[in-house]
Formats: structure tokens, sequence, C-alpha cells
């Protein structure tokens, strides 16, 4: 299980002609305490700045990944509950998602609590009916079909 990695896909943070972030993206695994080092201006307070919400990046998002592992269809979701939980309230956007037979169990969840979520052929090879899917546009359609 990865918990709380961070998933910022191609942020940037400028100030003025200054770039203060650029193309940072970072995993953080459970129970690991992060710091960075670096020379000053070197974007390591910016970059906590919007983690915390506190700035918002020039272009590009700053989410946090929160990722089920497990497998198995009848517990996957008890533990993105549990992951959700650890992360606390955080001022990003939360991704849940879960993988193989967990991934679609996560997503309905995802979907229900009005969280962000994901589906591709990273996290599961058959649609929620049980047939393989052709592609991630398949499964991304099968993703949009689901309803609360």
């Amino acid at each position: 299980m990865r918990e709380g990695s961070v998933l910022p896909p191609s942020r940037l943070a400028r100030f003025g002609p200054i770039t203060a972030v650029d193309g940072l993206d970072l995993e953080v695994p459970e129970g690991i305490c992060l710091g960075l080092l670096g020379p000053n201006g070197a974007g390591k307070s910016t970059m906590f700045r919007m983690l915390c919400g506190l700035a918002r990046p020039s272009r590009g998002t700053v989410r946090v990944l929160a990722e089920s592992t497990v497998s198995d269809p009848e517990t996957s979701v008890a533990e993105a509950i549990r992951i959700r939980r650890a992360l606390g309230e955080l001022p990003v956007p939360v991704l849940l998602h879960g993988e193989e037979d967990g991934a679609w169990p996560v997503l309905e969840y995802a979907v229900r609590m009005g969280m962000d979520t994901r589906i591709g052929f990273e996290d599961v090879l058959l649609r929620p009916d049980g047939w393989l899917a052709t592609g991630n546009d398949d499964l991304v359609k099968a993703a949009l079909a689901i309803r609360v």
C-alpha cells in the first residue's frame, strides 16, 4: 500500500520572471518524514506552501494520491477509507483509487464521496462487468457510467 503519495503533475510556480518550482513529482512512502535540502531560492518553501494550500501553482495542479493496493474487492474500500482518514483534512484535492479486483469498488466509493479518482490499465485490466477492457478509453467509459 502506498499511503499519501504526492502526485502534482506538471506544476509550476512563478514569481515574475523567477521560476520557483517547475515539474516536481514526488512520492512519500507511508511512515516517512520528508525534509528538503537545497540552496536559497530553490523552491523548497514554495513547494510546501503549495502542498499546504497557502500558495497556488501558476500552472498545473497539486493533489495527493491515496492508493489502496488491496486487491480483494471485499476489503479494498475499507483500506481506502483507512488511508483517507490517515491523511486527515488536506487543502489540496485527494485522488483516491484502487488496484486489480479492488479498483472498481474503490472507484465507486470515491464517486459516492465526491472525490477525485482515476482508472487505467495500470490499475485494472477488466471492466466492472468482468470483460477484458479494450483500452484505457474503455475503462474510462465504464467509470463515467458509474452513478450514485
